[in-house]
């Protein structure tokens, strides 16, 4: 035993020396640097080193509720602080004022930044530690259409203040004017959920932020952006040994470490965006804590009282149960009855199924929908299809005595009459009676009553151009509780609505054959053969007048066309000779004999210019009109293209300097090589003509992956935002260039050229400070 005992001291005498010998060697770290006498001698001086990152930039880094700092960076920071002997501390905030602090040496760095040539003025960056790709992201169910970067130009882009990268990513597509920009990446997210922003740009980080804010289930990520990108350490770069020191450690990293890291914080997304049956919901600290102190929270179903609304409320109440995964130490009560009056009077804390009309009241708080129903109109069966019932005026509607939904119609069709209802029922028996023409409510207000055989004699003849959105309410006050509700909301799968839906408003079928009911089939079907035999007759005829028509058409349009063309080329030579003429002239003309001709004669020459291009534009409408572009594509390059351009337009209006910036000195598609030389013209001419004298004019253009991008950039007099959506008709003029000669017919033929070619056309103008026009064709 006592052999045993002084063989444990031994291996720990020999283990203690072990890390006095470790200790004594510097700050190699346990996993040995290979740190320089220059690298150690800092750390001696600098034990202690912040690292500042943005408030909003969970799950890189974030305050945990003690106040701790958690999240990958912060991980990553101290494994290398360990390595290296250097105690890492974080300091959040702001990120436009956490740079600013950077900049100004008041820290010693920052963390989760991409590469910028603008931060390399302070400081310096490290190997990267961590790779991601960037998406464009936009409401759930993409409302809008945004699939490609084409379509961002047209949208309202979310950006964070000071946030580099993802601005520089999407810079070439987004509409300047159009861009917004929010203190914290909470803040973009929001405006584009809320609809104050249409979508945002940022990595699979944005699984993660917005699910911590109840939002997970209200965005969706529309496609990739750019190219993958790296995050690094941003160092000061007076001390180059804190660069060297955090390269090591970078490199020392295990990259399986590093994968496990990554995967604790970033293998989320999965989890996080789950909507199925039982999935859960994260709460924070405070949330918990709000529901713990609360102990008993009461719910109202909601839905006006009405079926089958009120049973759906009932039916959702156990899925918010669910959700919040309650223990006994709170109590959530579902009341049988009860609306926002009951919400507002204290009766009950929310209400389950509330009318988003409700979000007008500043007493309320509204999640977003959990449910959405189009409106609906109900006529008899003799009544046609109603396109539009705000050109029904001379006609009384029937509705559900509910002042806001009535106060929505009015606003929607104010020339509308309107007789109240206190039941379905009553609304529909106005119907039948002719007191009314037509009943309207929610579709799931109408299905219900067919299936419970409330609608004889009546059937769907309309739809209204809004629908009944349903939301959780709470008090104003209760924000907290508002919180949480969102999170429930964004986290109820399509599958458990339509599995309450069915319940409510399927149609039920006998299981028995009723003969009377199927002659009755029979019969209406039989009518209905005979009406589409009779209609299809009707048809026929009215097809073969029109094919009359339009061949009519086209021959006067091909007469047109060929008058033109014949004018064109009958003045063009004319006036060309005449030209020449004007130019000879002025070249022997002696200028200080004869001062008087000399205006003249550039009035003439002006004059002629201005007929020559009116001869031209024809033909080029003519060429494209007729024959299109397909059989002139070749392999061509864009840059030599812009060159020509340029120099053709710089001839005509020497006065103002075009500047052209390139990413690539070759870059080549299929075109046309005259049409899109013209169309490129067209966009430089109409700059150079609508800026000042000795206004410069910029032209760029980049190559994406798919795309060649073209943006022509102007100081010019601008185009008031009312006119641009008719800039691109043909013969349409601005108000603002009206006294500037032209035919209105250049942006026309642009467009024109750029679809032919597979591409689109866009402009942002504003009056007084000039236009930007962004041409992708692609590649």
């Amino acid at each position: 035993m006592n052999k045993i005992f002084v063989s444990v001291i031994i291996c720990l005498a020999l283990f203690c020396s072990q890390l006095d010998a470790q200790n004594a060697a510097g700050h190699d770290g346990f996993n040995g640097l290979g740190l320089t006498e220059n690298e150690k001698q800092f750390i001696r001086n600098n034990p202690s080193i912040v690292l500042g990152g943005g408030a909003s930039f969970e799950p890189f880094i974030m305050a945990d509720s003690d106040g701790s700092i958690i999240g990958h960076d912060a991980e990553i920071a101290r494994l290398i602080g360990k390595m290296a002997g250097l105690d890492i501390r974080f300091k959040l905030g702001e990120w436009f004022d956490i740079q600013k602090q950077a900049e100004g040496r008041e820290i010693d760095g920052l963390t989760s930044t991409a590469h910028h040539p603008e931060r390399t003025a302070f400081c310096s960056y490290t190997l990267p530690y961590v790779k991601f790709t960037s998406f464009v992201f936009v409401r759930k169910g993409n409302p809008l259409g945004i699939h490609r970067p084409g379509d961002l130009f047209q949208n309202r882009g979310a950006f964070q203040k000071g946030n580099l990268a993802f601005t520089k990513i999407v810079s070439s597509y987004v509409d300047d004017d159009k861009s917004r920009y929010y203190t914290t990446i909470h803040d973009v997210i929001r405006a584009v959920v809320s609809g104050d922003a249409d979508f945002f740009v940022l990595d699979e980080t944005a699984f993660y932020v917005s699910a911590g804010l109840g939002l997970g289930g209200f965005i969706e990520p529309a496609f990739p952006l750019g190219d993958p990108f790296d995050l690094s350490f941003c160092l000061r770069n007076d001390i180059p040994e804190l660069v060297s020191i955090f390269n090591k450690g970078i490199k020392r990293i295990p990259q399986a470490e590093k994968i496990k890291i990554r995967d604790k914080w970033f293998g989320y997304q999965h989890r996080s965006s789950q909507t199925g049956e039982g999935a859960g919901i994260s709460l924070t600290s405070g949330e918990r804590a709000y529901l713990i102190e609360k102990k008993v929270i009461r719910g109202c179903p909601g839905g006006n009282g009405m079926l089958p609304q009120r049973g759906i409320a009932s039916d959702l109440f156990p899925l918010v149960k669910g959700r919040l995964g309650l223990d006994s130490s709170l109590f959530l009560y579902e009341m049988k009855s009860g609306d926002i009056d009951a919400l507002v009077k204290g009766t009950c804390d929310f209400v389950v199924f509330a009318d988003s009309n409700y979000n007008q009241r500043d007493d309320l708080n509204l999640t977003r929908p959990i449910m959405s129903f189009p409106y609906v109109l109900a006529t008899t069966m003799d009544k046609i299809y109603i396109e539009d019932l705000g050109n029904e005026t001379d006609k009384i509607f029937a509705v559900l005595n509910a002042p806001v939904f009535i106060d929505r119609l009015k606003r929607a069709y104010p020339a509308i009459k309107l007789l109240a209802v206190p039941e379905i029922r009553d609304g529909l028996d106005a119907v039948r009676s002719g007191r009314a023409f037509g009943y309207i409510d929610s579709y799931v207000a109408m299905a219900y009553a067919i299936q419970n055989q409330l609608m004889p004699g009546i059937k769907i003849t309309g739809q209204l151009k809004f629908n009944e959105d349903f939301c959780m309410a709470t008090r104003q006050e209760n924000k907290l509780l508002a919180q949480i509700l969102q999170k429930v909301v964004g986290s109820i799968g399509e599958a458990e609505k339509k599995k309450i839906l069915d319940k409510w408003i399927s149609v039920k079928y006998e299981k028995g054959i009723n003969y009377t009911l199927v002659w009755g089939v029979a019969a209406a079907s039989l009518l209905v053969l005979t009406g589409i035999a009779y209609w299809n007759r009707s048809l026929n005829k009215e097809k073969k007048r029109a094919q009359k028509a339009l061949a009519a058409q086209k021959e006067a349009v091909k007469q047109n066309i060929n008058f033109i063309d014949m004018i064109s080329h009958e003045y063009r030579t004319p006036m060309s000779v005449i030209f020449s003429s004007l130019e000879l002239m002025e070249m022997k003309l002696p200028g200080a004999v004869c001062p008087s001709i000399k205006p003249q004669l550039d009035d003439l020459k002006k004059s002629s210019e201005r007929l020559v291009d009116i001869f031209n534009t024809a033909l080029h409408e003519k060429r494209i009109s007729e024959k299109g572009i397909s059989s002139h594509l070749e392999a061509v390059d864009l840059n030599n293209i812009i060159l020509t351009a340029i120099e053709y337009a710089q001839d005509r209006m020497p006065e103002n300097e075009i500047v052209f910036h390139s990413d690539s000195t070759r870059i080549f598609m299929k075109a046309d090589p005259d049409m899109m030389g013209i169309a490129i013209g067209n966009i430089l001419n109409n700059a150079c003509k609508y800026s000042k004298h000795n206004a410069a004019v910029e032209i760029f253009l980049d190559k994406t992956q798919d795309n060649a991008v073209i943006r022509i950039k102007d100081n010019g007099i601008g185009i008031h935002k009312d006119e641009l959506h008719r800039i691109f008709e043909k013969y349409y003029r601005a108000d603002s260039v009206r006294e500037i000669p032209g035919a209105g017919v250049g942006l026309y033929l642009v467009k024109k050229v750029v679809e032919q070619h597979g591409g689109n056309i866009s402009i942002s103008s504003k009056l007084g400070k000039g236009t930007r026009v962004v041409v992708r064709l692609p590649l």
